[in-house]
């Protein structure tokens, strides 16, 4: 099965929806610091439900947009033998 019918079921957005078209949202922070851990916190568990798929063994990166929440906020993981996990933070 190919990579990306594999995301489709956990969540992730596929090539050619709308969403991923268009500019992201920033977070106006530290305003909107609640809804930018919730955006955060999403991706986490995200990032959670396609690790019970695929390794990654080489790292991974998620956007907001990918798992159709249309804001500026990502979360990239290293590959653990060259980092243990950094605490995530938000870029502005």
């Amino acid at each position: 099965m190919p990579p990306s019918q594999q995301m489709q079921p956990l969540g992730i957005v596929q090539q050619g929806t709308p969403i991923l078209n268009h500019p992201a949202e920033p977070f106006d922070l530290p305003t909107e610091g609640t809804a930018a851990q919730t955006v955060v916190d999403e991706l986490f568990t995200a990032l959670d439900r396609i690790g019970r798929v695929h390794s990654f063994a080489k790292g991974m990166g998620l956007a907001a947009p990918q798992i159709g929440i249309p804001r500026a906020a990502a979360i990239v993981l290293l590959p653990a033998r060259d980092l243990q996990r950094p605490p995530p933070s938000i870029l502005g």
